[in-house]
């Protein structure tokens, strides 16, 4: 998702903490240093942390999803969905919002229940549902149904 950074941010000053997730674990580390990197064709970062010091324990969080704080997306982006409750249009909560990515021009929440027991589900972001937005949820016109497919 580098297409989200914020062009004018800068990483060394914000960047102090990794924040990862895998397998609904998380792993929090404080940053002793990065740089950017390339290998066959994929551009990332090297990260050092303070907890994790093997190749094994770097190994063991491949895959993991990246959380990084708002500073570092563009104002108005998706990221500030993140972590809101999702409500239908009947003020049901479905559920928090736990990702989001964008593909072919469809964007798409994914959304965890709050019966944990349930999967997670996917919901397409279209504006023109947004129904009402406040700081901790997003209200949307949804179909229904959706967290049983």
């Amino acid at each position: 998702m580098g297409f989200l950074f914020e062009p004018e941010v800068d990483l060394k000053k914000h960047w102090k903490k990794l924040v990862l997730e895998k397998n609904s674990q998380r792993f929090e580390s404080d940053i002793i240093s990065f740089r950017s990197h390339q290998t066959k064709g994929k551009k990332g970062y090297l990260v050092l942390t303070q907890d994790c010091n093997d190749r094994d324990q770097a190994e063991a969080l491949k895959g993991a999803k990246v959380y990084m704080g708002p500073e570092f997306y563009l104002k108005g982006h998706l990221l500030f969905l993140w972590k809101k409750q999702l409500k239908d249009q009947n003020s049901k909560s479905m559920g928090q919002i736990s990702y989001f990515s964008s593909h072919a021009g469809c964007t798409w929440l994914e959304v965890q229940p709050e019966d944990q027991t349930k999967k997670t589900f996917l919901v397409p972001y279209d504006k023109k549902q947004v129904l009402d937005e406040g700081d901790d949820f997003l209200q949307m016109d949804l179909p229904e149904g959706l967290e049983d497919l």
